[in-house]
């Protein structure tokens, strides 16, 4: 059949017979009987028919075989997931041969007649299966209606049986409120009567009550008698005591503001309140504490002046007729003398701290009272909350008069003629001052801090000048010893930091625990301001050294009290070292009393570290001018260096020291820096640097510290002032210590004697040469000096590292300086090198006290050699990888590699140059 033949039967069958088709392949064409709302269709029953399909619709079916004709079925029939629509009739006419025979269409007719009954029986078989599903729901709507009809109905029968409780509760409260009405109006009956039976009597018994202090009870009696004459005012003996009563209250709140103003000087809670009730029944809470600040700021004013007076009176000479009494404060504070200054600041805070205890007892009394009211709306609770109010404001105006008699009480002085002991306490006064006046009002006491910074900065300024210049001298005259302090010696035992809370050390003062406030600490007695006893001394060096070990104590005990004394946790610390830090406690101590001028303490106290810093190096650094300083120190060192010298050394053009700058150290000729039997002041090298490296780590440990004081904006600058002091005190070492590591070993003579080895040998040999072993005992005699040395001076292991490492460093550039010396060099030469160097390593690894393995500079031997075996090519990249070497090692190289290709010489010697050139030309 042809396809145009195709599409026009499909048409036909779209047009008229489609319908017709699916009417009767249809499942629904096959059922028989059921009513037409029945839940579930009844099982269909096929007609019977002459037609053969018939017979087959109607066969009995085999469910394996239906499975299978099921599982046959393409499944495009049954729908598609993505929604593209599946044409059934297109999809059988497109799978018609083209020639057509009346046999296959009936064959194919019958096959998907036999597909359609199958699925049909299929699809009732699934109905029939959820009926008893169906049926189970609709039984658990119809319980769930029931469940419904018995709530609905005991919901009602609760609101009926609350509307009757309601009726009768009512009625009842009514007659109870009716009963207690009447109760109290009994009362206020008997009241009355009785009052009025005692007004004649009241006039005698209000003057005695008066006299007693008990003033809200005398108030009280004296209302409730005015409050009785105006009901029997028509009586003529109740007019007459009106009139007396009237001047009786007049009197009495006289005495009552007297009474007021003695709660200033010393708050009684007991006595307090009866005031307050007092003022309360005269309905005058509020007149009672605008009249009561003006008691505080009157109680400050003379409490200030009568303190200040007496002591003029003591600087008073006899023949002068002043009288002190018609001066005013300022004046008065004129008069003082410098030595009995502190005693009379100290004594006036003390007077003050007495108001100001009163007041804070004040404001807890009312606070107190507000907490406990039950009525939070009335009249009595709102007065309070401006009572409250009121004395909020009024302790900043208390405490900003405060600070203005002890602002114009220091102006009044010039402390720069004070011991530094005495500055001390002023500050320590000051400052337990300002802590007073936040915990009494939160004030930063700015104007306080105003008057006391500039004149305490320019003290503390002076003050550090004199001990710079102290500080030069001690280190002009230093004999870099170990200062015998205790093993277990820590800078918090120094007197000077005794200022920190008791068993706190430093790291742990950076976060403080939160302590008690100054009012309830001294609430019943003393004051912040009492002068605390000193304390023990303190005991921070040993009691016996080594030389004062018992001569009974065993060979063990001594080896134990050795190995104890040269720990690597020993502390090595210099008289000087010990002086600076002292100074650090007292520093410490000037930042924590006054917070003002913390960031120039800080500044200071990095600058006793830089002066100790600069002048070790130039002291220990001045014997090796030999050596060029840019292989004694890194960048970062010498930019350290420079700055100090820019900043803090006096220069010879400078005029005076007054700049904030000390002049260069002068020193004594006390180390003999040529002396090989102490390893050229080995040991004083040692106590110099680590010194130095202690007081660094001094000044880290009290970072945290020093940051809770300083402000935020400021403490970029001092944080990097530390942290370079740390780093710079450790790259210290290194240049310290090539004075002695240069000088381990003759090593130019080593060199000549290397030249004397033929490396031309033929074969390998199987023994080093004879330099090795004459390199090796120079080391180990250098060893057992350094030995002897730590007998002396505990030598830490950083220090051995450093040493170790520079004379490692030196004997490479030693032995690459001689094998670049050879003119020639066979196989069996490079193999006698590799052997020499090997055999080093190995013997070293018993001299050192610090591993080979560790050491540095190994593979720039070793690689040298290696390149004697390299070919041109590889060669020429290797000279420009490997700029450490210096060209005469590398032409030495060439040569000795490239003895039999003169041009591949020529061109390597010609690539050395042009690096040579480059590198020239990097460092101009």
């Amino acid at each position: 059949m042809s396809l145009d033949l195709k599409k026009k039967f499909k048409n036909f069958l779209q047009k008229e017979g489609i319908q017709k088709v699916s009417k009767v392949l249809s499942p629904t064409s096959h059922l028989a009987g059921g009513s037409s709302d029945s839940l579930v269709p009844s099982v269909p029953i096929l007609p019977i028919s002459r037609d053969p399909d018939a017979e087959l619709r109607s066969h009995p079916s085999d469910p394996e075989v239906d499975n299978a004709i099921i599982t046959s079925i393409n499944p495009s029939f049954f729908g598609s997931d993505d929604g593209d629509q599946f044409d059934p009739s297109l999809y059988e006419l497109e799978q018609l041969p083209d020639v057509l025979d009346r046999e296959y269409i009936q064959s194919a007719r019958q096959r998907v007649l036999k597909e359609l009954t199958v699925v049909s029986k299929k699809v009732f078989q699934l109905i029939l299966e959820k009926q008893c599903s169906y049926t189970g729901e609709i039984q658990r709507v119809r319980e769930i209606e029931d469940e419904l009809e018995a709530a609905l109905f005991t919901c009602k029968e609760s609101r009926n049986d609350m509307r009757i409780a309601k009726q009768q509760f009512t009625t009842k409260s009514l007659g109870i409120l009716a009963n207690y009405r009447r109760r109290q109006a009994g009362v206020l009956l008997l009241k009355s009567l009785r009052t009025i039976g005692t007004l004649q009597r009241t006039e005698i018994r209000l003057r005695e009550m008066l006299l007693e202090g008990d003033y809200p009870g005398a108030i009280q009696l004296l209302i409730e008698c005015q409050q009785a004459a105006v009901t029997y005012n028509h009586f003529k003996c109740i007019s007459e005591l009106s009139k007396k009563l009237q001047e009786t209250q007049e009197n009495a709140e006289e005495q009552l503001d007297v009474a007021l103003s003695k709660v200033c000087l010393h708050f009684d809670e007991r006595h307090y309140g009866k005031l307050q009730r007092a003022y309360q029944l005269l309905g005058k809470t509020q007149t009672c504490m605008d009249q009561l600040l003006m008691h505080y700021a009157s109680a400050i004013h003379n409490t200030a002046f009568s303190v200040v007076h007496g002591f003029a009176e003591l600087c008073r000479v006899d023949d002068q007729p002043i009288n002190l009494q018609k001066k005013q404060y300022q004046d008065l504070c004129s008069c003082l003398t410098p030595d009995i200054f502190l005693p009379c600041l100290v004594d006036l805070c003390k007077a003050l701290w007495k108001i100001l205890l009163s007041y804070r007892k004040l404001i807890l009394w009312h606070k107190a009272m507000s907490e406990s009211s039950e009525d939070k709306e009335g009249e009595i609770y709102l007065n309070q909350e401006y009572v409250n109010q009121k004395l909020q404001n009024g302790s900043s105006h208390i405490w900003q008069d405060i600070q203005t008699k002890i602002k114009t009480f220091l102006l009044a002085f010039d402390f720069t003629g004070f011991k530094v002991d005495e500055f001390m306490q002023i500050l320590s006064v000051i400052h337990s001052l300002k802590e007073v006046g936040f915990e009494f009002c939160e004030s930063e006491s700015d104007s306080l801090q105003d008057c006391i910074r500039q004149a305490s900065l320019r003290y503390f300024l002076r003050y550090h000048e004199a001990k710079l210049d102290e500080l030069r001298i001690f280190l002009e005259s230093e004999g870099w010893q170990v200062c015998p302090v205790r093993s277990d010696f820590d800078a918090c035992q120094l007197q000077e930091f005794k200022f920190l809370s008791a068993g706190e050390s430093l790291s742990k003062q950076t976060s403080p625990t939160k302590k008690k406030s100054c009012f309830e600490v001294y609430s019943e007695s003393g004051t912040p301001f009492d002068i605390q006893k000193e304390e023990s001394e303190e005991n921070i060096y040993e009691q016996e050294g080594r030389n004062h070990i018992s001569e009974k104590c065993t060979d063990e005990e001594y080896n134990k009290y050795d190995s104890e004394d040269h720990s690597d946790n020993s502390v090595i610390i210099t008289n000087t070292t010990l002086s600076i830090m002292r100074l650090y406690g007292r520093y410490l101590h000037m930042m924590h009393l006054l917070k003002s001028i913390a960031y120039d303490v800080a500044v200071c106290m990095c600058q006793l570290f830089e002066y100790y810093f600069y002048t070790i190096y130039v002291f220990f650094i001045s014997e090796n001018n030999e050596m060029p300083i840019e292989s004694l120190t890194n960048a970062q060192l010498r930019v350290a260096l420079t700055r100090i010298k820019d900043n803090l050394i006096l220069k010879d053009s400078d005029s005076a020291i007054g700049n904030g700058k000390v002049r260069h150290p002068s020193f004594q000729d006390l180390i003999d820096f040529k002396d090989e039997a102490t390893l050229y002041g080995l040991a004083e090298r040692i106590v110099a640097s680590e010194s130095a490296i202690y007081i660094s780590s001094q000044l880290d440990r009290l970072k945290t510290y020093m940051q809770a004081h300083i402000p935020e904006s400021n403490w970029e600058s001092i944080a990097q002032l530390i942290d370079q002091a740390v780093i710079v005190s450790l790259e210290l070492r290194k240049p310290i210590f090539a004075g002695v590591s240069c000088k381990a070993v003759d090593f130019p003579s080593i060199v000549s004697q290397m030249d004397k080895v033929n490396w031309e040998v033929k074969e390998l040999m199987s023994l080093h040469s004879s330099y090795v072993d004459v390199l090796l005992r120079a080391l180990q005699i250098f060893s057992m000096k350094v030995g002897t040395v730590s007998e002396r001076v505990n030598i830490p292991t950083a220090v051995h590292s450093v040493i170790w490492e520079q004379i490692f460093r030196l004997c490479c550039r030693v032995f690459v300086d001689g094998y670049s010396n050879a003119k020639k060099c066979s196989n069996s030469g490079r193999g006698l090198m590799q052997l020499d160097f090997t055999q080093f390593l190995s013997k070293l690894e018993k001299i050192s006290p610090i591993s080979v393995k560790s050491l540095p500079d190994r593979e720039y031997v070793e690689s040298y050699v290696k390149a004697f075996y390299m070919p041109d090519t590889v060669m020429e990249e290797w000279l420009q990888q490997h700029s450490e070497y210096t060209s005469k090692q590398l032409n030495s190289l060439v040569n000795c590699a490239m003895q039999g290709n003169k041009r591949s010489k020529q061109r390597l010697v010609a690539v050395i140059d042009e690096l040579e050139k480059s590198r020239r030309v990097a460092a101009s």
